[in-house]
């Protein structure tokens, strides 16, 4: 897994993939079962995902667009220059035929414009980046 998530998620700053029991498959930062069972939550409940937020490596993230099985959130205590997007997604059937969660922290691109490698908020690594890490 570490391979293809190396190769598939280049820009991404934190990286987390685990499934409903809380088992990490993979993360390159510190969190806990906690932590995570928060970030799946985020994916229900429309309203409560906008008050609670997204938590991860304690970070939070405010909640923009709740659009499961896709939840998106970005930091918001400085310049938006620094701030820094996030997304949750959930895949089914994930590893081992169970539903599987990923999370992905990425900076903000200022590089003069948005390009084919580097596009804008929520759309920066789609739904079908996940599902393959996920299923395979």
């Amino acid at each position: 897994m570490e391979a293809a998530v190396k190769s598939s998620l280049k820009d991404a700053s934190k990286i987390a993939f685990w499934d409903d029991d809380g088992r990490i498959y993979y993360s390159n930062f510190q969190t806990n079962a906690e932590e995570l069972r928060g970030l799946a939550r985020v994916l229900g409940d429309r309203e409560s995902a906008i008050k609670q937020g997204m938590v991860a490596g304690g970070v939070r993230y405010e909640v923009h667009r709740h659009h499961p099985p896709a939840v998106y959130g970005r930091t918001m205590d400085g310049a938006l220059e620094s701030s820094e997007g996030a997304a949750v997604y959930k895949v089914e059937p994930g590893l081992c035929g169970r539903p599987c969660y990923g999370f992905i922290s990425y900076k903000f691109f200022l590089s003069g414009g948005w390009d084919q490698d580097h596009p804008p908020g929520g759309q920066h690594y789609p739904p079908k980046t996940y599902a393959n890490i996920m299923r395979n």
